[in-house]
């Protein structure tokens, strides 16, 4: 059987990403909330969110179709990344306490445990 999608973009991973951690937090003043830096200024981004202030600024500035990923892409992009951040980590070229933190989210994702879906 035919998908009536035949690819997903990087704008609807974010979209997902962002849409469902907004979704199920509260940003209300009692929310507890992080500054991120960039080169545009600060941001404030819930402080248990998955994403930073880039993410944060391209969902507000570049609203698009609301669609879903489809779940084996986010589950193969997660796997990704959290193979990436041991192996950097195995070379050195990671700081052990921001791979495990990586690893941990992974797993959070990947067991179903966020709110983000892979399936």
């Amino acid at each position: 059987m035919k998908s009536e999608r035949s690819s997903i973009n990087v704008e609807e991973v974010v979209s997902f990403m962002s849409q469902n951690a907004t979704e199920q937090k509260s940003l209300s003043a009692a929310a507890a909330m992080r500054v991120e830096k960039d080169s545009l200024g600060e941001l404030q981004v819930p402080a248990d969110a998955y994403y930073g202030v880039q993410t944060a600024r391209a969902v507000a500035n570049f609203p698009i179709s609301g669609l879903k990923p489809h779940p084996a892409f986010v589950r193969a992009t997660v796997q990704i990344k959290k193979a990436a951040a041991v192996v950097n980590a195995r070379l050195g070229e990671l700081p052990q306490g921001t791979a495990d933190a990586i690893v941990a989210a992974a797993d959070e994702v990947l067991g179903g445990r966020s709110e983000i879906s892979c399936g």
